[in-house]
């Protein structure tokens, strides 16, 4: 079942600027004055010294957080050799005992080799943040990315001189505190600045209406023209053509990357500027000091039918901030999925038209299934200029890593890096569930099944038990061994218990995804 684990749980790394990137080597009060942040351009030069500049703190942090964990962890070791010869067990060792799945790693990752892996995120996030910056709109865009936006286009002429927040001025959300999974549980990177909640605009659907909405309140982001426009230059760009699919773990959807279609790309870009960039900038301000902070790492227009792509698979995206926008279409079902929204029984956030969710790029979700019709919607994930992701850049490289063709030469030194970096990026974040589907993902012989059974257990009892990948690879496990011991042990108290574990992880993940067969 090794390869079961790996493919259910990396289709979280959608953006190809990511996947590509060094494999080798505020209060709603809140003003952004557009003109000004347009006009602060800073060089290659200045966003290293930012980054430089803002990671130290987290460097530290991390160093901190990182040489605590190694300490219990050897405290743990310590503490078990003196017990094991002890009757009972003492709370301290039943507190210890938490960190043993961490043991093995972290004891072979001393603080050189951690500095390395945040060099290497570093690198990561820079090769991104150009990257995206070549692709789409930012205050810091090649000049020929600002230039398809800021032509004399009649709507758009005066942009550059205008406050941008006269077009979002009307525009509110309302937020949605999520459900955690479990109190440990926390966002791969800059859990402190970003909420855990989703932010919808007001009158988006009758599912989040309150009765504080009202017709002065309910203004969507984009006007149905304006849907209806980039529809319609989507299907122009196609022309009457099969769309291309973007794969979503075990689905593919109709859609496209955004700045593969020209007409639609001058749009986004334009909307980046006026709109999305500076709402976003209100609604985290915590986190976002300035428009010019953001970049677009990637974006996509989907199209679904029950044809081309019913629905995408449960994922995180590849951004800090991440965003959906509702273009409209004439079907039934449909909505995304959200972890923790329990304001919809299902977890289902539905929007009309032109209406716009925000969130966290770490919470998990999915696009859910129409049953008729067809569904238009755009997505883009976001990251920070000056704030490395170094978790998730670190979980990016090692499942690149584990994802290189099995024939490669070398594939037991690409394992054994992955395996490194993976290691890394739990030390940095123990309390993020990705990390261990993608490590575990790399026990894949016989006398480390034990390793991958407490490092799954551990994410599915004390990180995130709603994790379909954890889930479902646990309860092969489980269901593993418990037809191993049919044949020696005869034991029924123990098989019975096994075979309780396996129906319970299955029937998480049914409840999470009655369509996972």
């Amino acid at each position: 079942m090794k390869s079961v684990l790996l493919f259910h749980s990396l289709f979280f790394i959608w953006s190809p600027t990511t996947i590509t990137a060094g494999i080798n080597s505020i209060g709603s009060n809140t003003v952004f004055p557009a003109a000004a942040a347009i006009a602060t351009t800073t060089n290659d030069d200045d966003d290293d010294a930012a980054i430089k500049h803002s990671s130290s703190k987290e460097e530290k942090d991390l160093f901190l957080k990182t040489t605590t964990i190694t300490a219990a962890a050897t405290t743990l070791q310590e503490q078990e050799q003196i017990e094991n010869g002890s009757s009972g067990t003492s709370k301290n060792h039943r507190r210890l005992r938490d960190l043993s799945f961490l043991s093995s790693a972290v004891t072979k990752t001393n603080n050189d080799d951690l500095q390395d892996y945040l060099e290497l995120a570093k690198k990561r996030h820079r090769d991104a943040i150009q990257s995206a910056m070549d692709s789409y709109w930012s205050s810091s865009s090649v000049s020929s990315i600002r230039s398809k936006d800021d032509d004399d286009d009649d709507n758009d002429k005066n942009a550059t001189n205008t406050n941008c927040n006269d077009e979002i001025k009307e525009i509110r959300l309302k937020s949605f505190k999520l459900k955690l999974p479990s109190s440990n549980w926390c966002l791969p990177d800059f859990d402190s600045e970003l909420s855990h909640e989703i932010k919808v605009t007001y009158g988006a659907s009758t599912t989040i209406a309150s009765a504080e909405s009202n017709k002065s309140n309910s203004t969507p982001l984009f006007s149905k023209e304006e849907c209806q426009e980039v529809i319609n230059a989507a299907e122009l760009h196609f022309d009457g053509r099969n769309w291309t699919t973007l794969p979503s773990g075990e689905y593919d959807v109709a859609g496209s990357w955004i700045k593969d279609i020209p007409l639609v790309h001058k749009w986004f870009n334009r909307m980046l500027r006026r709109r999305l960039f500076p709402l976003l900038g209100r609604e985290y301000p915590q986190f976002v000091s300035s428009m010019t902070d953001l970049v677009v790492d990637n974006a996509y227009i989907f199209k679904y039918t029950t044809e081309t792509g019913r629905r995408t698979d449960i994922h995180t995206d590849s951004g800090c901030l991440a965003f959906t926008i509702a273009l409209g279409g004439t079907y039934e079902g449909g909505g995304t999925w959200i972890d923790g929204f329990d304001d919809d029984e299902d977890g289902i956030v539905t929007m009309s038209c032109g209406h716009v969710t925000l969130r966290p790029g770490g919470i998990r979700h999915c696009g859910h299934a129409i049953t008729s019709g067809t569904r238009y919607i755009i997505g883009g994930f976001c990251m920070h200029r000056k704030k490395v992701e170094y978790c998730r850049m670190l979980i990016g490289l090692g499942s690149e890593l584990l994802l290189k063709p099995n024939n490669d030469e070398d594939e037991e030194a690409r394992k054994k890096k992955a395996r490194k970096v993976l290691e890394a990026a739990l030390l940095i974040n123990p309390n993020f569930d990705s990390a261990y589907t993608h490590l575990a993902s790399t026990y894949d012989n016989d006398f480390e099944e034990e390793k991958k059974l407490k490092l799954l257990q551990h994410c599915y009892q004390k990180v995130n038990p709603r994790n379909g990948e954890v889930a479902y690879t646990l309860g092969m496990l489980y269901y593993n061994q418990y037809q191993q011991q049919q044949q020696t042990n005869h034991n029924q108290q123990s098989l019975a218990s096994l075979l309780r574990q396996a129906k319970e992880c299955f029937h998480m993940c049914l409840e999470l995804n009655p369509y996972d067969v």
